[in-house]
């Protein structure tokens, strides 16, 4: 009898998923001047399983990334945007691929060398597109019209150097280390500082574990890498590409008064690409454009007060469809608050990673890459790498819970 009933009640995030969902299934009964929610009968189971299952990963993966998936969907609820219903479905699925890598760990880290394998020969033929590409070879995956930009089978070069600097870790293996001279010719080829970025990461990471490993002194490697990032940015921005950070920065700034006008909870989850994009270029959009993107925007009065009261645009050339920095578009999104549960999530599988890091270097490393590059301070590169950033993440935790048993 006590086991039925242990049953019935269920353990740990069974209760707490069914008051959140009587919570949240009491909030389509209120009033609300975002969205009839009375109409949207098809979102509540929807977000049912959706919290669910981030309950679910609350309990039995890790409690940084159960409590942010928890939030999310809850506030994609409460301040549904034209978006939400692809969010919502994008948020069940890497939840579902996540705690599903995570705890069939151990299966999965029988493949690992085919695994990697895979991702050494996709980064090598990203390295031979680039090459064909530089020299007005297109067998296909041609850039748009005008463009001359070397993408490698992505859809911009930005993309292709973050993936190729993902992929460094898995070179460092017998006889994959020649692969490395390839990928590093390949970063020069794409271009971009992100790359640059992750493959300085990855290279003074592994230097310095491996140093510590064999017991070298820990300030001679801690300089000597401080050095080498040093002169590795130096050379990069001298001989191959020097970047343009003025008009990012000016972009920054200007963006920095929409945070200020909704600190705590943001605009709404996916509202950044509306109000940025207003906001920064209103006066130069086609006006058609301006009633469509306006129209998806929650808090119209809000953001009409903000707008005119501050005439000064953005002076400089093209318009600004991303911001290129997550840290300010998520936090224009979500707030403060959002802010704080996506370093959560970074500093929680940092922590996995460094109590961990004796047994999976190759994929921790491959993890610190993707989480530094992908939410690095002057890309946007997060939805990109979405599927692999998830893929990776979960791997780590699973090799921190195997090591924790």
């Amino acid at each position: 009898m006590t086991s039925i009933i242990g049953n019935i009640r269920g353990r740990g995030e069974t209760p707490l998923s069914l008051i959140v969902l009587f919570v949240m299934g009491c909030v389509f009964w209120l009033p609300s001047n975002v969205i009839n929610l009375r109409a949207q009968e098809m979102l509540f189971p929807l977000v049912g399983i959706a919290l669910f299952l981030a309950l679910s990963i609350f309990f039995r993966v890790n409690r940084a990334v159960g409590a942010v998936l928890a939030f999310l969907v809850v506030y994609a609820l409460c301040t549904f945007t034209p978006d939400g219903y692809h969010f919502i479905l994008m948020l069940v699925f890497f939840a579902y691929l996540y705690e599903t890598v995570a705890l069939r760990y151990e299966e999965i880290i029988k493949d690992r060398a085919l695994i990697c394998n895979i991702l050494c020969i996709l980064a090598l033929l990203n390295v031979l597109w680039l090459i064909l590409q530089v020299n007005g070879v297109y067998i296909f995956f041609k850039p748009k019209t005008g463009s001359t930009l070397e993408t490698g089978f992505f859809s911009n070069r930005n993309e292709v150097s973050v993936f190729l600097a993902c992929c460094l870790p898995f070179f460092f293996r017998r006889w994959w280390h020649l692969g490395t001279i390839p990928i590093i010719i390949g970063l020069v080829l794409a271009q971009t500082m992100n790359g640059l970025i992750g493959a300085v990461i990855v290279l003074t990471i592994y230097g310095l574990v491996l140093g510590f490993r064999h017991g070298y002194n820990k300030t001679l490697l801690i300089t000597s890498a401080a050095v080498l990032v040093l002169a590795a940015v130096g050379s990069y921005k001298t001989f191959v590409h020097a970047g343009d950070h003025s008009s990012r920065l000016a972009v920054f700034s200007k963006s920095l008064e929409l945070v200020k006008e909704k600190p705590i909870l943001g605009w709404g989850v996916n509202q950044a690409k509306y109000v940025a994009h207003l906001y920064l270029n209103g006066d130069r959009q086609d006006p058609r454009y301006l009633a469509r993107a306006y129209g998806k925007v929650i808090y119209k009065d809000d953001f009409k007060r903000l707008y005119l009261a501050n005439p000064e645009r953005y002076q400089g050339t093209g318009k600004w469809v991303q911001l290129h920095n997550d840290y300010l578009q998520w936090t224009i999104d979500t707030g403060l608050v959002g802010l704080a549960c996506l370093l959560l999530i970074i500093g929680s599988h940092g922590v996995a990673f460094f109590r961990n890091r004796s047994r999976d270097l190759i994929i921790g490393l491959s993890v610190l890459c993707l989480l530094w590059t992908a939410n690095a301070f002057f890309t946007f590169q997060i939805g990109r790498f979405s599927f692999l950033m998830v893929f990776f993440l979960a791997l780590i935790q699973g090799a921190y819970m195997k090591s924790r048993r």
